[in-house]
């Protein structure tokens, strides 16, 4: 016998989980106290080790099985998993219960092997008397649903031998099946009794000694005598799974309907009648309090009697009362004293506070309850695969009868399964047919369900019938056209805003869920259909316009009096619900949504504005389209204000802008979200204010911070619109306003992304230029680059401008560009102010001095590198290492800059060599005046080649290495450092054939001199690592002379000397090799040198 049908999910469900048993006072039906008294003294004797009779049995059983059972004794008995063991072993109520469930399953095992036996001899009689004794083990009252599942199981695969028997009547017992159908009804307990009834009724349908239709009815009636919640449900599963596993439901078209042994109706009412049933059971055990039972076993019991009980059996303490308080296997009644001392660690514990008394009760129950709701939820099932159960049948028969008693039974654990189990049980088109209906009972469910679940679970069954593989494309259009007449959507909206109006006691979570599961279901099955996901928003704030009270509970749906939702979990929800338009439409198309700001209203901005500000920012950053539009711009810029303003939110007039702020008079959504959270900021700034007030300049940011500004960062890189240049200056600029009253700790962060955005922006400017110069003059030979350019004005296929239209564009073009790096200008003078960014301003005012050298305009670019020499000088002569870093990229910079103006580049040249000699450390002095020879010679200009100048800086590079050497505070390795360093700057211009700034004798000095230092230095300070360091340094220095002084008549490829240059101001110099190319004239001078 199959038990997963019934019970598959039940022990993997409930493998860890700790278990407490049942205790309940007597079975008024029990009045066989010597059957019981019997069977406790055999109960006793096999766990005393048997007598010899009873070895004879167990002997004989273990043969039987042997013979034919091969297979199924696998199943046959209860087995624990790893996970089981581990618990058993720590928890006392584990053991207690495995040790009542190994007794138990040994007084079965002794009736089974004494009922078969009797069956071989066909002796009715005692077959039935074994079985009733062997049935009667399933009274108990101690185990927990886990176990009691174990005990059926086993008693289940032994009845099939008994039904098996009664089947064969002529070759067996002789009797009809109306007569064993009456003789079982004699049974002392009503359990057994109930059970044998069942095994018989099976045999007298499939006789056809009788209808169907009366014996099911007669069975599902009686079947009311067992109201004991675990019992009647085992009981009640047992006649489900024998009539269902052979089929003796009478169906459309099946031999029990042809016989006339009923309809499917009659199938119908019983499944129904039995599932009410089982579903009361169900519920009720939420209400069965243990304790209470004790409390009634004990009175039941013989008047101030008291005696002990075992697990395998006990004394009974009385006379009176029945059976007093006596434990046997085969008895209804079990004995209060088990457990005793566990029970008192829990009285001890409940009294002491640790544990809720009345919590952990109600937990337990229901842990128990979710244990066995397959077995109630299994009577749907076996409705839907009813032949004759078609969609009317479903309609008007099934679904209002099952609808009724889930809302009816009010329970928060029933009604949430019962509703999920009935959706995945029906086919999808039944569901189609009735959604309004089965919404509707929705509506009528306690408050306290988690009704999202629910819309979910009926949503992906309407999906699927959409979804199913193996469809034509005829059946897909006409399943998809009765899809959209029936117009789901609108059903789910229409009665998610009736469960909001009439729920008062919903969560707020739960609503948010709700909308959210429809919005999944709205999007999958119309992903292209804007309204939908617009009414969908609508929804959410019309449900939470008809819910605005205040509750002390904040998980309850709490609305503060400014009408904000205050339970965190359900802003979560919602800003996940405001994301997902975002991430499925365009932004334009997402933001334009009237109903979008009416749900955006109900975060409060002092919580929750900045997380959905963040999440429409993340949105935004998903979509590959970048933002062009300047009103999507400003409406994006309105909704996550809470990123943009910061706490010392500082007034910043601009004077180049003429048109007003796009962000002034806004609307009252801009003032909802910004302005509360611009007076949290001016606290929050408060106490950043006092915890830096001991000098520190920078701000200590946060991990979340920082991601959030830099994702506000990444945003304004996909404000891009390069076909309009009035639109991308416009939206720069509502940039510049919008984040320059943002305050200083957020503008660290946002606006270097704002100051390469312009030069971006600029640069295709340039590049503009430079394409219609070469339309209106193309070159007679062209490069790669020409060629492609040519080809991209092809594709434009754009007519050649008149000398007027092209006074116009020229006109424009400088304009806007001025403009453009006016808002460079102002971003990196602004960001050079906020303290701690001084270096990173440095390098941003270099970076647009080089861009404007590039767009060969001189003056705006001495402009940003005077600013840069000013950020330099007054904001970082406190920090000697930035200063060296910072002096090193504006040597860098400069070095690549060739159309500035010969006064202007000397005056830039100077302010280099005058911080170089101001420099604290003179290792940093050494290699600054190094580098500045750099300014002296360019490669990309023959304008500006100075073989003194460059001999100058080296001379000086070299003094400050000499005085190095002979002060105090420079160690040995150090100083040699510094020597290896200027032979290499030596070197690179050693190189250039037209630089007579270093000659073979300068070169072999420096190289005796460095050898020298080497041999008499390495004996005392070779051990230490700047030594070590240094040696290799001069080692790769020698080895690279070596190779170049093979190279004879050939000339290598690879990169230019000019590419050496730049590398040499910032990297490692000794990494230059062979393939950094040096003519037949540098190999023949390093051949004149002796290594």
């Amino acid at each position: 016998m199959d038990s997963s049908s019934f019970m598959g999910a039940l022990s993997a469900t409930n493998s860890a989980a700790e278990y407490y048993y049942f205790a309940s006072g007597h079975n008024n039906n029990d009045n066989n106290n010597n059957s019981a008294r019997a069977a406790t003294n055999e109960n006793e004797s096999l766990r005393g080790g048997g007598s010899a009779d009873d070895g004879e049995a167990n002997k004989g059983e273990n043969h039987h099985r042997a013979g034919g059972n091969e297979i199924q004794e696998e199943n046959l008995y209860a087995r624990k998993t790893r996970e089981d063991k581990e618990e058993e072993r720590l928890s006392p109520e584990n053991r207690e219960q495995n040790v009542w469930l190994e007794d138990a399953l040994s007084v079965v095992k002794k009736h089974a092997f004494h009922m078969k036996r009797a069956i071989e001899e066909n002796n009715l009689r005692d077959s039935l008397k074994n079985a009733s004794a062997m049935l009667g083990e399933l009274r108990t009252r101690q185990l927990s649903p886990k176990r009691y599942y174990d005990l059926w199981h086993n008693i289940a695969f032994e009845l099939e031998f008994l039904r098996e028997f009664f089947v064969n009547k002529e070759e067996k017992h002789g009797r009809s099946a109306m007569e064993l159908y009456e003789l079982v009804q004699h049974a002392g307990n009503v359990l057994p009794r109930l059970y044998l009834l069942v095994c018989v009724g099976c045999v007298y349908v499939e006789s056809r000694e009788g209808k169907a239709k009366d014996v099911l009815r007669d069975l599902v009636e009686m079947a009311k005598g067992c109201q004991h919640p675990v019992h009647g449900l085992f009981l009640r599963a047992y006649l489900a799974q024998t009539v269902k596993g052979r089929g003796l439901l009478p169906d459309t078209g099946n031999e029990l309907e042809k016989s006339g042994g009923g309809t499917v109706e009659d199938s119908i009412e019983f499944t129904l009648s039995n599932f009410t049933e089982m579903n009361k059971l169900w519920v009720r055990m939420q209400r069965f309090n243990r304790q209470q039972q004790q409390q009634q076993q004990q009175q039941s019991g013989s008047g101030g009697g008291s005696g002990t009980a075992t697990p395998g059996g006990a004394a009974g303490g009385g006379t009176g009362g029945g059976e007093g308080e006596g434990h046997g296997n085969n008895s209804e009644a079990y004995g209060s004293g088990s457990g005793h001392g566990y029970e008192q660690h829990q009285q001890f514990a409940t009294s002491r506070g640790i544990i809720d008394s009345t919590q952990l009760e109600r937990d337990r129950r229901e842990k128990e309850r979710l244990e066995l709701r397959d077995i109630v939820g299994k009577n749907l099932t076996v409705l839907s695969q009813l032949e004759g159960v078609d969609i009317e049948a479903y309609s008007e028969n099934v679904l209002p009868r099952v609808l009724e008693q889930i809302v009816n039974c009010r329970d928060d654990v029933a009604q949430p399964y019962l509703m999920i189990a009935l959706a995945q049980a029906f086919p999808s088109e039944y569901h189609l047919a009735t959604c309004d209906d089965f919404l509707s009972a929705v509506c009528s469910l306690k408050p306290t369900v988690q009704m999202s679940a629910i819309f979910t679970s009926l949503s992906e069954r309407l999906s699927s019938y959409l979804d199913e593989p193996d469809l034509s494309e005829e059946e897909k259009t006409t399943r998809r056209a009765e899809f959209d007449e029936k117009n789901c959507v609108k059903i789910f909206l229409n009665r998610a805003q009736e469960i909001a109006n009439e729920n008062r006691e919903m969560s707020a979570l739960e609503i948010v869920q709700i909308y959210s599961s429809i919005a999944d279901f709205a999007l999958r099955q119309y992903p292209n259909d804007v309204n939908k996901m617009n009414e969908v928003l609508l929804g959410v704030a019309k449900a939470f316009d008809a819910h605005n009270v205040t509750s002390e509970d904040e998980t309850r749906l709490s609305m503060s009096p400014q009408r904000y939702i205050r339970d965190q979990r359900a802003v979560s929800a919602l800003v996940k619900l405001l994301a997902i338009p975002l991430e499925t439409f365009t932004v334009d198309v997402a933001l334009s949504l009237h109903a979008f700001p009416k749900a955006l209203k109900l975060l409060n901005p002092e919580t929750a504005g900045r997380d959905c500000a963040l999440a429409i920012v993340r949105g935004v950053l998903k979509s590959e389209k970048p933002l062009s539009d300047v009103k999507t711009v400003e409406t994006l810029f309105k909704f996550i204000a809470p990123l943009l303003r910061d706490s010392d939110n500082k007034s910043y007039e601009m004077t180049d802008l003429n048109t007003e702020s796009p962000m002034k008079g806004s609307g009252d959504l801009l003032d909802a979200l910004s302005l509360r959270e611009e007076r949290r900021g001016k606290t929050r700034g408060n106490i950043n204010n006092k915890k830096s007030s001991d000098g520190d300049e920078g701000h200590e940011e946060n991990a979340q911070f920082a991601e959030e500004q830099m994702d506000v960062a990444k945003l304004l890189h996909k404000i891009h619109c390069p076909n309009d240049w009035d639109s991308q200056l416009h939206l720069l600029k509502l940039a510049k306003v919008t984040l320059f009253s943002g305050g200083e700790k957020r503008m660290r962060f946002t606006l270097p992304a704002l100051c390469y955005s312009s030069m971006r922006f600029a640069k295709e400017l340039l590049s503009e230029r430079e394409l219609e110069e070469r339309k209106q003059h193309p070159p007679a030979k062209m490069n790669n680059e020409d060629a492609a350019a040519a080809g991209k004005l092809m594709e434009e296929d754009k007519p050649k401008r008149t000398l007027e239209e092209l006074e116009i564009f020229e006109k424009h073009l400088q304009t806007t560009l001025k403009k453009t790096l006016q808002i460079t200008h102002q971003s990196a003078e602004r960001f050079s102010e906020i303290p701690g960014c001084a270096e990173r301003g440095l390098v941003a005012w270099s970076e647009a001095g080089m861009f404007a050298d590039s767009a060969k305009l001189s003056d705006i670019s001495y402009e940003f590198f005077e600013r840069a020499f000013e950020t330099f000088d007054e904001k970082l002569s406190s920090d000697s290492r930035a200063q060296n870093r910072g002096l090193t990229y504006l040597i860098g910079a400069l070095q690549t800059c060739v159309h500035l103006e010969e006064e202007n580049r000397d005056a830039l040249v100077h302010h280099c060599a005058t911080f170089a000699n101001r420099l604290l450390r003179r290792a940093d002095q050494c290699a600054a005046a190094a580098n500045c020879a750099h300014l002296f010679w360019s490669l990309k200009s023959t304008a500006i080649r100075d073989s003194e100048g460059v001999k100058k800086c080296l001379n000086k590079a070299l003094k400050i290495a000499n005085q190095a050497a002979r002060a105090l505070g420079v160690s040995p390795g150090e100083s040699l450092g510094l020597y290896a360093h200027v032979l290499n700057k030596h070197l690179y211009f050693f190189e250039i054939e037209t630089c007579k700034a270093v000659d073979v004798e300068t070169v072999q000095h420096l190289l005796d001199a460095i050898r020298e230092m080497i041999q008499s230095g390495s004996s005392e300070h070779g051990g230490t690592a700047a030594w070590r360091d240094a040696e290799a340094y001069f080692g790769k220095i020698k080895l690279d002379i070596k190779n170049k002084r093979k190279i004879q008549n050939e000339t290598t490829g690879g990169s230019s000397v000019g590419e050496n240059a730049e590398r040499s101001i910032g990297g490692d110099e000794s990494s230059r090799s062979s393939s950094s190319g040096s003519s037949q004239f540098a190999s023949e001078r390093y051949r004149r040198l002796n290594l």
